[in-house]
């Protein structure tokens, strides 16, 4: 199974910037609002993952990680609220390049 680089590859490209928006027009803003601040990070279920991501993104995380949908939730309820912290260490969300930079960091570590 792929770990925290692969996950961290397969959100380049806007999928961290759609699976954030998703969750917030999900009704579950406040989360993402939280792993984006500078407090402590709320838990995201793998059953909320998959009420809030599409079908077809969560089987791309499964291919690129190489372990099923089921596996891919879980491992994004894992990682994702990390992975928002680490690249908005400052309580912002960068956008675009810096955002695309700071995940190419993260995923080399």
């Amino acid at each position: 199974m792929g770990g925290f680089g692969d996950l961290v590859g397969s959100l380049a490209g806007g999928g961290l910037e759609k699976a954030i928006s998703q969750i917030d027009e999900k009704g579950l803003g406040d989360k993402a609002k939280s792993w984006i601040g500078t407090g402590a990070n709320e838990a995201i279920s793998s059953d909320q993952v998959k009420d809030v991501l599409e079908n077809d993104q969560i089987e791309a995380v499964a291919t690129k990680l190489g372990v099923s949908p089921d596996q891919a939730a879980d491992a994004i309820a894992e990682y994702l609220p990390k992975i928002v912290d680490q690249v908005s260490p400052d309580g912002k969300l960068p956008g675009g390049a810096d955002l695309e930079d700071a995940l190419a960091k993260l995923g080399k570590k």
